[in-house]
Formats: structure tokens, sequence, C-alpha cells
């Protein structure tokens, strides 16, 4: 067989990824409309929204954690910013215990303790230059 030489991104832990993304991942459906806004921004970060994180107790709240954590674990993804409402039962720190941080940046934003919609995006806009600049 023939050896193949593939460029990509080596992460931290040996596993390569052939991409190295940006993305913005609300924790809750509550926060979509924020991670769409926040990808505006940047025409470089991805925003993942979905309609889930909110009510969800017992197996299928680790099932939620489960898929956004294992969305953040792809080695294709290098930057990652949560954005979570601040009351769902799936919470920005539940999903951050389950992601391989090694070789990846993860910043949060906290709706409710930021406030408002301008003091959200400043602070975004301040992540997603710091993330670039780590990938």
């Amino acid at each position: 067989m023939k050896n193949l030489l593939v460029k990509g991104y080596k992460r931290t832990n040996g596993i390569y990824g052939i991409r190295n993304k940006i993305i913005i991942l609300s924790t809750v459906c509550c926060a979509n409309t924020v991670a769409r806004q926040i990808s505006e921004l940047d025409n470089v970060a991805t925003p993942i929204t979905h309609q889930h994180g909110c009510g969800h107790v017992g197996i299928d709240r680790e099932q939620v954690i489960r898929v956004l954590s294992g969305i953040c674990n792809n080695p294709n993804i290098g930057g990652i910013l949560l954005v979570g409402l601040g009351c769902e039962s799936t919470s920005v720190e539940d999903i951050i215990a389950k992601v391989n941080k090694q070789g990846k940046v993860i910043k949060s934003i906290i709706i409710q303790r930021i406030g408002s919609r301008d003091k959200i995006m400043k602070v975004a806009k301040k992540y997603l230059t710091e993330i670039k600049e780590f990938i």
C-alpha cells in the first residue's frame, strides 16, 4: 500500500483533524438566536444550534450532553464558543466537563450573566479573536 501524505492539524492528544474549524454551539434552544448573531460578527465561526437542552432529566439529559460534547470532541474542531442561557438543564459546565480540551480552546458565554446584547457581542468578539489566535 502506498503511503499518502495528508495535511492536517495534530491535536495534542495525537489525533489529527483535516480541518481547523471554530464553532459557536448553543447549549440550549433559547440561546440559538444569540449563537447565530455571534456568528454574523465573524464569518469564520460556524453556528451549531438545536432544539434541546431545556427540561431534560435523567438519561435524556445525559444523551443531550453526550451529543453536544461529541460535536466539540470532533478532531476537525479547533475552537469552541459555547453559548448558554444560564438556567438550562444542560449547562455550559456540563458540556465542558465532557470535552477533551487537548489541542482546543474553549470559551463560554452565559447570556443571563452578561446581560445586554451589546455586552454579549463585545465579549463574543473578544473571545472569537482569542480563539483564532490559538488555532
